[in-house]
């Protein structure tokens, strides 16, 4: 309203007039007390009007009107501002003077003038005071225009304000509502979108709930009259998801929808379990009419309808039962029947087992006679029954090759050593086994039903196996190996080692199945195989303690002993078979050790009825050096290859039984060289082992004839060494270094003698001297043997 803004106003104008008053009076005054001059009195009042209008106040003056009654009021006010009240001049003029009071212009004057002309000029002052104020006041009407306008300008731009005011007032509200609106939409959203959550569970739920609860009719007519074929598992598939989503889900069980649709289910899955019952009955029942191929059947017809399987252990065990025990019983018996018909036919190509021991009970004439025997008749294993010969390709490629065509071989008229027979047998026990285990898992299921068929299945099969192989019956393919009388070694070592490299084939086959058994074969070999070893070491040791035999296997021949080779050829043959399959358990060798053993006692005893100490050192020589010659040919069978092909494993050059024959073969050709010097140089050997051992003085006349007799002699025995070396050695290479034996032997007796430190050189006398003097020298005797002993040399 108009009349507040102008009260405000007139304050404000009230305020500045005072303060313009009070500004002037203090001016006049000092102008009066002679502080400033009027000039600079005029320059403050141009500068104060100057700053009043380069500086316009910011005055609120609303409607002013100067010409109103109410300015009467305003000059009291003035007055009473100013000092002068109505005819009170003393009253003004001591005011000021108090007000004064402390100016240091004023004390002097007061202290200096009296107080008339004070009063005077007081009075003086005052009506000049009063002309300023009215000068200051017309200034301010002169301007009363400009704060006019001023405050048309401002009440327009209130107008402008208010009106901004009321529209951004508007606007306030405007947002205000459409916050609130927005926030309704906000809680509309989320409410909307429980709802719509809430409603797309509630028909996955009931939607599913109504899929499974629900029996299509195509659904019903399928399973009850299609044919059973591959679309026909798939209507089975939709049966299987509702009668478990009844027996899984306790909520639909519960429902008065399943107690409607559960009778209908029943009779369904009842319909559905008998058609699957008799289509797999009828494709069991083919596989027993013969000349079926029985595996095309199970891979190409039973495997594509195992679902049948899986959908009758889920809702019809008994009739599952029902089939699994038909096929057990149609599956074993075709096993059966295939097993035993190739285990029959290949006993009709089984060979004779060699029944040789390794010293056999008659001379040695007939034991040579027997090895020509086996030579001529069995050109396929060796010329000793013992060597392993042709026999160890039973080791090649065991698992990639097939079992023995039965009729192929007898067509071929060939006969075949009972480890091949083993091998085929049980390869085809093999391939037959991983077949099924691996279609009964696949079948029916990894689970107990699976192992339990199979053990069902092929536990007749497996019978067969050890009755055919191992029992040792009369239709035995084994039979005549494993019966008393027969001592095959080599034979049963290779069906060890077959059977182990099978346990091997099975386990990266990652087929157990057949574990058991094969570890049954195991355990039945490995007494026969140490039976029939006893056997070979009995006659051995036997053969040592009885003189009479003893003297039936001596000949008059320094050349190796046939027991020797036999003994080579049956070691050789028994730890290359081994190989690392076997060689964990240890058994072959020590039982090679034991029969080492017994033998090197019997060539002993044998070597014991020759007169001659070198014929009988180089028949044990030549006997140690053939069976050193024999293991250092041989290899060990292993490791196989990826293939199981079998490759060369380490030479038997560097096991326990070719070092201690070698070291048996040292010795006695130190024995030898020792009667060769006794032979010849008798008087020269005892001549210095007598001077050595003597207390007393040198024999000197012993000495002259010894000294004399080598030197006449020494170069003719040159070659008397060399021929008898070579009558008594079959090896030239084991002769000739029996030979440097012999020389070295020889020149160092020699030295003993006559040597630098001989006795001779030890009697210091002139006749011990001339006797060395005419002694051989040294360096001639060592320049001639080594020249001389030699085979290479003629």
């Amino acid at each position: 309203p108009a009349t507040p803004r102008r009260a405000r106003v007139r304050r404000h104008i009230v305020v500045g007039m005072t303060a313009a008053a009070e500004a002037a009076r203090e001016m006049a005054l000092a102008e009066l007390l002679g502080e400033v001059d009027r000039d600079s009195a005029n320059d403050a009042r141009v500068a104060r009007d100057g700053g009043a209008h380069s500086a316009p106040l910011d005055l609120d003056l609303g409607n002013l009107d100067i010409t109103t009654g109410a300015g009467d009021a305003d000059e009291e006010a003035f007055a009473r501002l100013l000092g002068v009240g109505v005819g009170d001049a003393e009253g003004t003029l001591d005011v000021e003077l108090v007000k004064y009071a402390d100016h240091d212009v004023v004390r002097n004057v007061m202290k200096s003038e009296g107080s008339e002309d004070l009063k005077a000029k007081a009075k003086e002052v005052t009506a000049k005071l009063r002309a300023v104020e009215l000068e200051s006041i017309q200034d301010y009407v002169a301007e009363s225009e400009n704060l006019s306008s001023l405050h048309a300008q401002i009440e327009g731009c209130d107008l402008v304000l208010g009106s901004m005011e009321k529209l951004l007032s508007g606007f306030k509200d405007d947002l205000g509502k459409i916050g609130g609106e927005i926030k309704s939409l906000q809680e509309q959203s989320v409410e909307m979108s429980v709802k719509l959550s809430n409603r797309k569970l509630a028909n996955a739920l009931l939607g599913d709930f109504a899929h499974q609860i629900t029996l299509p009719a195509d659904l019903i007519r399928a399973v009850c009259e299609d044919e059973v074929d591959e679309a026909y598992l798939k209507h089975l598939v939709r049966l299987d998801k509702r009668l478990r989503f009844l027996k899984t889900d306790p909520n639909a069980a519960a429902s008065a929808a399943a107690r409607d649709v559960a009778p209908e289910l029943a009779r369904l899955r009842a319909k559905a379990a008998l058609k699957a019952r008799d289509f797999l009955m009828q494709k069991l029942y083919s596989l027993r009419r013969p000349k079926t191929n029985v595996q095309i059947i199970q891979q190409n017809v039973l495997l594509k309808y195992k679902y049948l399987v899986a959908f009758l252990r889920a809702h019809a065990p008994e009739i599952l039962v029902e089939i699994r025990a038909c096929y057990v019983e149609t599956m074993s018996g075709l096993l059966k029947q295939a097993l035993q018909g190739h285990v029959r036919s290949l006993a009709e190509l089984q060979r004779s087992a060699p029944r040789e021991l390794l010293v056999p009970d008659d001379s040695h004439t007939a034991a040579a006679a027997a090895t020509k025997r086996n030579a001529a008749t069995t050109a396929e294993t060796s010329s000793s029954p013992f060597a392993l010969g042709a026999r160890a390709d039973v080791l090649d490629a065991l698992e990639t090759s097939p079992p023995l065509v039965a009729h192929q071989a007898q067509s071929s008229g060939r006969k075949l050593p009972h480890e091949k027979l083993f091998r085929s047998s049980h390869k085809l026990l093999m391939d037959m086994a991983t077949f099924e285990f691996l279609f009964c898992e696949e079948f029916f299921g990894k689970d107990g039903d699976a192992a339990t068929a199979f053990s069902d299945i092929f536990g007749p099969a497996a019978a067969v196996m050890n009755e055919q192989m191992l029992a040792g019956g009369s239709s035995s393919v084994a039979h005549d190996l494993l019966r008393g009388g027969n001592h095959d070694v080599v034979g049963l070592v290779l069906m060890l080692r077959v059977n182990a490299e099978h346990q091997s084939i099975m386990r990266r086959r990652g087929v157990p199945c057949l574990d058991r058994h094969l570890h049954g074969v195991e355990l039945s070999l490995w007494p026969k195989c140490k039976a029939a070893f006893d056997a070979h070491l009995t006659s051995a040791t036997r053969a040592a303690a009885d003189p009479a035999k003893v003297a039936r296997l001596w000949t008059d021949d320094t050349s190796a002993h046939p027991v020797a080779g036999r003994f080579a050829d049956l070691a050789a043959s028994m730890l290359a078979a081994s190989g690392d399959a076997l060689a964990h358990f240890g058994q072959i060798e020590q039982d090679v050790e034991r029969l080492q053993n017994a033998v090197a006692a019997l060539l002993l005893r044998v070597a014991d009825k020759f007169a001659d100490a070198r014929r009988r050192a180089a028949f044990l020589v030549n006997c140690c050096d053939r069976v050193c010659a024999v293991l250092a040919e041989a290899r060990v069978i292993g490791p196989l290859d990826g293939a199981l092909a079998a490759v060369g494993g380490e030479s038997l050059a560097e096991c326990a039984t070719h070092r201690a024959f070698e070291e048996r073969a040292r010795q006695n050709a130190d024995a030898f060289a020792d009667s060769i010097l006794e032979t010849h140089f008798g008087a020269l050997v005892k001549f210095a082992r007598d001077a050595e051992a003597a207390q007393s003085g040198l024999d000197l006349t012993t000495a002259a004839s010894v000294m004399d007799d080598f030197g006449a002699r020494w170069r003719g025995f040159v070659d008397a060494a060399k021929a008898e070396t070579r009558s008594a050695f079959d090896n030239a290479a084991r002769g000739d270094d029996a030979l440097k034996r012999v020389a070295s032997k020889l020149s160092a007796t020699y030295a003993r003698v006559a040597g630098p430190e001989g006795v001779l050189a030890r009697a210091e006398n002139s006749a011990a001297a001339e006797i060395r003097a005419r002694a051989v020298p040294g360096a001639t005797l060592a320049h001639e043997f080594q020249k001389a002993f030699s085979f290479s040399n003629g």
